[in-house]
């Protein structure tokens, strides 16, 4: 929240965009300057259409995953690593089924039962009950496993994944040991293919395929009804598909963990450039890479690529908050959880997947799309989190994350209290361990100075709030800069207390010192401005001026989409009396 009254839920979620920025902001300054002084151009021309080579020793590709991925896969054939050849060991013929309806039932829905659990065999029956049928399976859904401990609980969401990809006719791949042919029952380990987007190159380079749907491991569908070749055709001019990051304020333009590719020159030229880009020999991620290309737009990128809301096949974290159902939302994505958080989850997704398939007999097409209860996810995800934190094994670390996180459920629930409980004793985590100075140390007190300024703790939440501005004031970044934007972020925050003890004179010159900075540092334009300019405008009117509610709404029509909540909110508010808010 920055520093109104009337939403104080977004309290949390201001602190950590201002976290994201600076760390996006150190890693593109950092990747600055390790380009300093060279010739190398950031644009890339459209380039023949090769398989993935070497690029380099932090990005290799095996020269033949072309090969093994177009090879097509017979039912139940492994492939050996890199080399495309039959796996010579027999294996046990498949029942025949005696009807299509019969065929329908889901067969890695045996694994349900406890009973009938094999390890490593859930992931293998995913990988091959979609497999590679034939030259009419025009769409390939991909997914990648990179370890044991990924495959602990992807396991669950790519069985999930492989139900809906089979009930459209369409293959469906996990990607491990840079192919996507399973051999964990020999290896009984998997390691990771270096990225996405060689592998998404070597499927699109198949004669049959039109279409290639990539989803991370920690996203499910559960929205049986979502065609991928309906949907793509609303939007016929573009051949990538994504959706926008979640966060608006963050540098990233995509969220990679969704994409739907098509088929065209230009959708492999993009591919090629992506992997081969200048930044990726130190490290940087598919995401950033793009985000790369985006900006220099030479090859007509975001001319090509149709950017659509967050949740319009993607969920938007945290997603118990956005989420709304399977029609409308069809896909939920855990980016950013705890392991053991995901595997109860998408476990619990698994079991009502295998209750929900269709019966036998019915003549639908599809199954239904299943009863995902919001409620039920988050009671899963809290009980994750209890573990975690109880386990003696977790690390300060992973105890902490499971901390914030257990934080943002009570939020959502409503439970402050408990909320300020959780995210106590992970301050207390944090301070043993890093001190009282670091920047984390200060998002943890900020967020902790709002939730008991709302509670109408002011003075608890005035001293919170204080230390958090003197902590920011004193960092700097990794490259000795000072943090403004976390000095701004913290100054609208103190001022956000001040206004619910309307103390509005001590809160208007924090926000106008608030405002200069963020004008400063990111423009007149920038959503962060228009907030600060709507907090600025509650306080102003209490005290008998509308200007500021006019400066904030120009500033959202500009930085927001039409049909933007805060548009008809401060719309709302400059119309009527502050006791109707």
């Amino acid at each position: 929240m920055r520093s109104q009254l009337g939403e104080t839920l977004v309290a949390g979620a201001v602190v950590l965009f201002h976290v994201a920025v600076v760390l996006s902001s150190v890693y593109a300054i950092t990747l600055a300057s390790l380009n300093a002084g060279k010739s190398t151009d950031d644009g890339v021309e459209p380039v023949a259409y090769v398989p993935p080579q070497l690029v380099s020793n932090n990005y290799a590709v095996l020269s033949s995953l072309s090969e093994v991925i177009a090879a097509p896969r017979e039912d139940d054939a492994l492939l050996e690593p890199a080399t495309g050849k039959k796996n010579q060991k027999k294996k046990k013929k498949k029942k025949k089924t005696s009807s299509s309806a019969e065929e329908g039932q889901e067969e890695c829905c045996r694994f349900a039962s406890p009973g009938n659990f094999e390890k490593h065999g859930l992931l293998h029956c995913a990988n091959t009950s979609a497999a590679f049928r034939g030259d009419q399976q025009k769409v390939v859904l991909i997914t990648m496993i990179t370890t044991d401990k990924v495959r602990d609980w992807a396991q669950y969401s790519a069985a999930v994944n492989a139900m809906w990809a089979k009930s459209h006719g369409y293959e469906f791949i996990v990607i491990s040991e840079n192919h996507p042919a399973l051999t964990l029952e020999e290896k009984g380990k998997t390691t990771a293919a270096p990225s996405q987007v060689p592998s998404i190159e070597a499927v699109l380079l198949r004669p049959e395929v039109e279409y290639v749907f990539w989803l991370d491991a920690d996203a499910v569908m559960v929205g049986h009804h979502f065609d991928v070749r309906q949907f793509a055709a609303e939007y016929p001019g573009s051949d990538l598909i994504v959706c926008r990051e979640a966060n608006l304020e963050t540098n990233n333009v995509i969220n990679s963990g969704a994409m739907i590719f098509r088929k065209s020159e230009w959708s492999l030229s993009l591919l090629r450039a992506w992997y081969s880009h200048k930044t990726v020999a130190m490290g940087a991620p598919d995401q950033y890479v793009f985000d790369q290309l985006w900006e220099s737009n030479s090859l007509n990128v975001q001319a090509h690529t149709k950017v659509l809301p967050a949740t319009a096949f993607n969920s938007e974290p945290p997603f118990y908050d956005t989420w709304k159902s399977p029609q409308q939302q069809p896909v939920i994505h855990l980016m950013g959880d705890h392991g053991n958080t995901r595997r109860r989850v998408f476990q619990r997704m698994f079991h009502a997947a295998c209750a929900a398939k269709n019966p036998r007999g019915s003549t639908s097409p599809h199954p239904p799309d299943w009863p995902v209860q919001k409620e039920w996810i988050v009671d899963e995800m809290e009980r994750g989190f209890v573990e975690i934190v109880d386990n003696p094994k977790s690390t300060n670390f992973e105890r902490t994350q499971a901390l914030q996180r257990a934080g943002q459920i009570y939020g959502y629930q409503g439970k402050i209290d408990r909320r300020i409980e959780v995210l106590e004793q992970c301050l207390d985590l944090k301070e043993a361990e890093q001190g009282q100075l670091s920047p984390d140390i200060a998002h943890e007190v900020q967020v902790l100075g709002n939730l008991h300024s709302i509670q109408g703790r002011h003075a608890r939440g005035l001293a919170y709030l204080n230390r958090a501005l003197k902590i920011n004031e004193k960092n700097v970044n990794p490259l000795g800069e000072p943090q403004d934007h976390l000095v701004a972020a913290s100054l609208a925050d103190l001022a956000a207390a001040y206004g619910r003890m309307r103390r509005y004179e001590d809160a208007v010159p924090l926000l106008n010192q608030a405002l200069e900075i963020e004008e400063r540092l990111f423009g007149p334009d920038h959503k962060n401005v228009g907030d600060t300019l709507h907090n600025m405008g509650i306080m102003m009117k209490l005290m008998g001026s509308h200007s500021h509610f006019k400066k904030a709404l120009r500033n959202y029509k500009g930085s927001l989409s039409a049909d933007h909540h805060l548009i008809s909110l401060v719309t709302q508010r400059m119309d009527t009396p502050v006791s109707e808010w």
